[in-house]
């Protein structure tokens, strides 16, 4: 299906507009009503914007030479206008983001729906590049600023860090393969693999960022007179950041917090996200994540309109998580996982080069 519609072209009975991913379509339905819909990966649909002239039966979106869309009766009477006229040579166009525009030749836009999307995602798939094996390393002790030498649930930051190492160099993460010897299950200690993740792990801690693994779990989850607290402090300041960086092609690791004290520190956690989802008509906000307690499984850590805190679908209740600092590293050399069948070999060779993304973050 065509994402725009040029000037003299119309919209009739069934026919529609499509985002270039999918999710968003302008359709003409038949009660006369011009509607635009956004998809969400559950097949569920919601409604974006109308223009409001339901009940006019076979009633036609027509897209004049003057730049004016406008829907029409069948005997000619304009049921609704953008009031665009004089934007000769405009195109009616159904962006990614959602937002369905009047675009002029010049670029400019001329009328907008005001209609973005509540979604972003990137290509980071968990069971392609993901460890393959959990997160089942004991007795990690790890300095957490502000707080010394905690024992910490595995090697989570280690593996995060370098899943997107991987990601961004276009090289597959290392292959559960005897033959490497990299085993199915965890690798032992002193294993080269085992002993990059942990250099990695201590990486996670060092970044200015992981102070708040501590500041966060010294603090409540609502607001006091003195600070915002940990509720607001992850839905208006990392819940957007995390959304930019998403819409930027960039997936990021996010310190997941637990503890409601500087003594449980070590229940908190890392994973890599890579995708946010928000419903308007139910409230619901969802991102998506690789868990290495969870390796080849997409995580949805939701929380519904007023709720405090996320719930794992995997199973657990995080108080609100954070961006971490993070710089890409050149993976070590080491043995990679096979091809899949019938797909590339090493990623990179479509989509955005994950080089460039990350030089464009000024990492």
């Amino acid at each position: 299906m065509e994402r725009r519609l040029r000037p003299g072209a119309s919209l009739r009975d069934g026919q529609a507009l499509v985002s270039g991913d999918g999710r968003a379509l302008l359709t003409m339905q038949g009660d006369g009503n011009l509607v635009l819909y956004e998809y969400f990966a559950s097949g569920r649909r919601a409604h974006l914007w109308d223009s409001a002239t339901a009940g006019s039966p076979g009633a036609v979106a027509h897209l004049q030479d003057d730049g004016e869309l406008v829907v029409r009766r069948a005997d000619g009477h304009v049921l609704w206008d953008s009031g665009t006229a004089g934007s000769a040579g405009a195109e009616l166009v159904l962006r990614d983001d959602g937002d369905l525009v009047l675009e002029r030749p010049d670029g400019r836009t001329a009328w907008a729906s005001g209609t973005r999307l509540g979604y972003a995602r990137v290509d980071f798939r968990p069971e392609r590049d993901g460890f393959a094996f959990p997160d089942a390393f004991a007795g990690v002790v790890a300095t957490l600023p502000g707080v010394g030498d905690v024992a910490v649930c595995g090697l989570c930051g280690g593996m995060a860090f370098a899943a997107l190492d991987h990601w961004y160099a276009g090289v597959p993460v290392p292959a559960a393969d005897p033959s490497a010897p990299v085993p199915d299950d965890v690798p032992p200690d002193g294993h080269p693999l085992t002993e990059h993740l942990r250099a990695r792990t201590d990486d996670s801690f060092r970044v200015p960022s992981a102070a708040r693994f501590a500041e966060w779990s010294a603090h409540p989850d609502h607001a006091t007179w003195l600070y915002e607290g940990v509720d607001r402090w992850c839905t208006e300041g990392e819940l957007p950041r995390l959304v930019a960086e998403l819409r930027a092609g960039r997936p990021v690791p996010l310190g997941l917090v637990r503890a409601r004290s500087l003594a449980e520190a070590g229940e908190n956690h890392q994973v890599v996200a890579y995708g946010f989802e928000h419903d308007r008509a139910t409230g619901r906000t969802t991102v998506l994540v690789h868990d290495s307690a969870a390796p080849g499984v997409e995580v949805h850590l939701t929380s519904e309109r007023d709720e405090v805190g996320w719930t794992s679908s995997v199973g657990g209740r995080w108080r609100g998580f954070f961006v971490q600092d993070y710089t890409p590293r050149t993976p070590p050399p080491g043995p990679v996982r096979a091809a899949a069948s019938g797909g590339a070999g090493v990623r990179g060779a479509t989509g955005p080069d994950r080089r460039e993304v990350a030089r464009a973050a000024g990492r």
